[in-house]
């Protein structure tokens, strides 16, 4: 079978397409035919050698994937169309950018009715980010009739969040960066965002909300915009940052923090516990088979043009997830 295989873990590091035998389950192991795995920013930091708990290469990567059931097991029958939910495969073992893999049952959950097995590899990690870092630290189910403001929305977790806001019955903001984005959101349904290139993020918060401003940040971008978001929310607000496109250094002003009793919450999914994370990908399974969320395919490519499909995803040129199309 084909497997895509790090040999060396470093910014310098290639990969190499191979054959490799089927593997063969153990006793709480299913094997799975897969048929998509998707992409995400994690890849590229195992990949390089930023991730210092990563199996020691030789190592497959990808953290997410779709495809069929092809071995017995004691909970799906054979034929059985599922997703591969992240947790550490693809960093602490083997993971989804190859044909087959041996995957435990407790990573598998149906794919969602009307889903394409592209949709399906595109589920779990990205709404998993969003969807937790949210309701851990703000508890989606006790609020209602809010905004809150998501930035990088049209990276793959700010639409995801997106998505989620909107489906919870909640007020999502969207910030972008180029009219371009802000288009492509606007045909998405979001109606309610900030163009950085027009305006300042306070501006556009007091424009969407009519002064009465914003209590949740959802901040994907670290840097300048960081500050940026600290001075714009409400007393008692909450800034949860979760990414650090633009910058992993932040000027933050304490005399903000401190007077308007905001919190900073730095978010790492691998501080949540498996049984909070299996809950929380419960209720995304359920907003997918209730039509309210769906993951956008941005493009595809073969394992042979893994080049290819690193470069797009890290140019950030397309909408939506970056997949590779396997069997």
């Amino acid at each position: 079978m084909k497997s895509l295989v790090a040999y060396n873990l470093n910014s310098e590091s290639s990969l190499t397409l191979e054959q490799r035998e089927v593997p063969v389950p153990k006793n709480d192991e299913v094997v799975v035919e897969i048929h998509a795995a998707a992409l995400n920013p994690l890849d590229e930091d195992v990949k390089s050698g930023y991730i210092p708990f990563a199996k020691n290469p030789p190592i497959i990567l990808g953290n997410e994937g779709a495809g069929i059931v092809k071995s017995k097991n004691s909970k799906f029958p054979i034929g059985t169309k599922v997703i591969i939910q992240g947790n550490d495969i693809g960093v602490k073992n083997d993971g989804t950018f190859q044909e087959n893999i041996c995957i435990p049952i407790k990573y598998l959950i149906p794919l969602p009715k009307e889903y394409s097995f592209e949709e399906g590899a595109a589920l779990s990690v990205s709404y998993l980010t969003a969807y937790s870092a949210l309701d851990y630290y703000c508890n989606l189910e006790k609020i209602s009739n809010e905004w809150i403001i998501v930035t990088g929305a049209s990276g793959s977790v700010g639409l995801a969040a997106l998505q989620i806001i909107s489906a919870l019955n909640l007020k999502p903001i969207a910030v972008v960066s180029t009219k371009v984005r802000e288009k492509q959101l606007n045909d998405l349904g979001y109606k309610h965002i900030i163009n950085l290139d027009i305006e300042e993020i306070n501006e556009g918060i007091n424009r969407i909300t009519e002064n009465s401003g914003v209590q949740i940040a959802l901040d994907t971008l670290g840097g300048d915009i960081t500050d940026k978001l600290l001075n714009s929310l409400n007393k008692k607000g909450k800034l949860i940052c979760i990414g650090y496109k633009k910058s992993v250094n932040a000027n933050i002003n304490i005399l903000t923090l401190i007077s308007n009793s905001i919190e900073i919450i730095g978010y790492d999914i691998y501080a949540l516990s498996d049984a909070y994370k299996t809950n929380v990908l419960n209720k995304i399974y359920y907003l997918a088979n209730q039509g309210l969320i769906r993951p956008i395919i941005g493009d595809s490519y073969l394992l042979e043009d893994w080049f290819g499909a690193f470069n797009s995803m890290k140019s950030r040129k397309i909408l939506g997830k970056t997949i590779f199309k396997i069997n």
